[in-house]
């Protein structure tokens, strides 16, 4: 990705989730998870962690967790 992308995006992060259609909310440290009586939907968000503490927030993380996730399934 293009450093200049990240820098005009650097702002534009995923820092929470609030979907109360979704379920009941647990945050992780990266991701929100809601639980349903039927499925889990999983969001990753931009939060970077270190050491159990959110210390910065990265544009486009949360997208490229679900990129790796995607792939790894594939793999699978």
């Amino acid at each position: 990705m293009d450093i200049e992308i990240i820098k005009k995006h650097i702002d534009d992060v995923l820092i929470e989730t609030n979907f109360e259609n979704l379920g009941e909310k647990k945050v992780g440290k990266v991701r929100d998870i809601y639980i349903a009586p039927d499925h889990v939907t999983l969001v990753a968000t931009d939060r970077h962690s270190s050491f159990d503490r959110n210390i910065a927030y990265i544009p486009f993380k949360g997208e490229v967790l679900n990129q790796i996730s995607i792939l790894r399934k594939q793999k699978i």
